[in-house]
C-alpha cells in the first residue's frame, strides 16, 4: 500500500510499499484533514527559510497554513510562494487552492508523488498590488533528480496575496545564465 500521507511523504516513503509509521496511514492527503498534525514537533520547514539555520515548520510556513481560516495570510509574494512550496511538499491541497487566484485556479488539484528537496529563491519583487518571484525547486520523481525554474506572478486583492501563474524557464534558457 502506498501511503501518500504528509509524514511519510516528508520522510521519503511515498514510493515505498510501506508507510513510515508501520500501520494503516491516517495522514492520507485530503482537503478535509490537516496532514501537518502528524509532523514531528521540530520538523524543518520545507521552504528552508533561514537557510543557514532553517526554521522549524511550526515557526515558518505553518503559521500561514493554519492561519488561513483566521485571516492570517502570507504578507509578501515571497512568503506566499514559500508557503505554497511547503504546501506542495506536505500535501496541503486545500491551501494551494485557497491561495490560487480564482481567475486562474484549477477546479481540482491532485498532487503527484514528488519528493521536494530544495527551494532556492533567486529574486522577489513587489510593486503595489503586483508581485513576481523567481525560484528554482529541486525534487525527485521516481528516483530521478529534477529541477523546476519558474517565474511566478502574484496579485494582492483585498489585502491578501494570491498566486496567478508561473512561467517555466526551460533548461536551455537556464544554461545561458
Amino acid at each position: 500500500m502506498r501511503c501518500g500521507g504528509a509524514y511519510c511523504t516528508a520522510m521519503g516513503a511515498i514510493d515505498s510499499p510501506y508507510t513510515m509509521h508501520n500501520r494503516p496511514c491516517i495522514t492520507k492527503r485530503s482537503p478535509m484533514r490537516d496532514p501537518t498534525r502528524s509532523l514531528p514537533r521540530h520538523f524543518p520547514c520545507p521552504c528552508r527559510s533561514g537557510e543557514d539555520d532553517p526554521l522549524p515548520y511550526s515557526a515558518c510556513c505553518q503559521v500561514w497554513h493554519r492561519g488561513l481560516d483566521e485571516g492570517v495570510h502570507a504578507p509578501t509574494p515571497e512568503a506566499l510562494m514559500r508557503s505554497r512550496y511547503s504546501a506542495y511538499s506536505i500535501g496541503l491541497i486545500h491551501y494551494l487552492l485557497a491561495t490560487w487566484h480564482p481567475s486562474t485556479a484549477p477546479g481540482e488539484l491532485e498532487l503527484s508523488p514528488v519528493k521536494w528537496i530544495n527551494l532556492e529563491v533567486r529574486n522577489a519583487q513587489e510593486a503595489g498590488d503586483a508581485g513576481v518571484v523567481e525560484f528554482v525547486a529541486r525534487c525527485r520523481v521516481n528516483g530521478r533528480a529534477q529541477r523546476m525554474h519558474e517565474i511566478s506572478t502574484f496579485v494582492r486583492q483585498d489585502g491578501r496575496w494570491y498566486y496567478i501563474e508561473g512561467q517555466i524557464i526551460n533548461d536551455k534558457d537556464d544554461e545561458k545564465e
